[in-house]
């Protein structure tokens, strides 16, 4: 399965008109998934989605699925801690975009046993909470043991200290095609390698050292001068 969750279809999917075409791959058929999951599935999966949630936003203080409006239409809502003792209530329609990629993840890493490839889920989100991704992202999905691809360009995705060696691959640019190989395959990075193993240096500055597009240090700085 593929996603690449797109906050604004799930706001609104009545705007794009070429949903229901196909496979989603972007999300606006995830409410309607969440609803058509029997009641107990359902209630334990939003539980483990709002335990998740809570340790990136720590205002959350529920979040469920709503029953039916006026027009037959379910939705997401979460209730945040407020100056009003009773909190406050936000649904999809109020969630950040942040937040509707975390909970759209989620569901999918939930629903289903194959492989699963997400694409930059850290878009929309803070750096400090990219780092907490990979450790989520395990933790709710170990029961099913799946197997889950992640392409990033964020180099905070490896600040966590679990993240492994073996498990991060990089894609650089080569003169016949890209080349692919792990960390630990580039002799040239060993020293940094020894560091991250003994000394606990972030492995997020070995790839940005490894990944970094060669001359773009001396040509950005030559753009303050023309303007």
């Amino acid at each position: 399965k593929y996603m690449h969750i797109i906050p604004q279809i799930i706001r609104q999917p009545y705007l794009f008109p070429w949903k229901g075409k196909g496979d989603d791959y972007y999300g606006w058929t995830i409410i309607k998934m969440i609803s058509s999951t029997t009641d107990n599935r359902r209630k334990s999966r939003l539980k483990k989605i709002e335990n998740a949630l809570k340790s990136v936003v720590p205002q959350l203080k529920e979040f469920e699925l709503t029953d039916p409006d006026n027009e037959g239409i379910r939705h997401l809502r979460a209730k945040y801690h407020h100056w009003r003792d009773k909190g406050a209530w936000q649904n999809e329609l109020e969630f950040s975009d942040g937040t509707i990629r975390i909970i759209g993840i989620l569901w999918i890493l939930l629903d289903g046993k194959g492989t699963v490839l997400l694409e930059e889920p850290e878009m929309y989100l803070h750096s400090t909470i990219v780092e907490k991704l990979p450790p989520i992202i395990h933790r709710i999905q170990r029961e099913n043991k799946r197997q889950v691809i992640i392409s990033t360009h964020s180099p905070d995705m490896l600040n966590d200290r679990g993240v492994g060696l073996e498990e991060v691959v990089l894609l650089t640019p080569g003169n016949e095609g890209t080349i692919v190989k792990t960390i630990d395959d580039y002799s040239d990075i060993k020293d940094e390698i020894k560091a991250v193993l003994e000394y606990e240096f972030p492995l997020s500055e070995v790839v940005k050292k490894k990944t970094a597009p060669k001359g773009t240090d001396n040509e950005l700085t030559l753009f303050p001068n023309d303007f």
